[in-house]
């Protein structure tokens, strides 16, 4: 039978785990919309600088 100890360690293991899982899925959601993102601002600033030069 599982000792409480181990029991403690094994659901330590798994926080840590999700935690690190959240984080993953953080930074390539951010990292996606990152991609999606700067194309719109760089046709953005190119749009704005045509008009300017018109």
């Amino acid at each position: 039978m599982a000792t409480l100890a181990s029991v403690k360690k094994a659901i330590e293991a798994k926080e840590s785990f999700l935690e690190r899982m959240k984080s993953i899925a953080t930074f390539n959601i951010v990292s996606h919309m990152q991609l999606k993102i700067m194309p719109m601002k760089q046709f953005s600033l190119q749009h704005l600088l045509n008009k300017a030069g018109t």
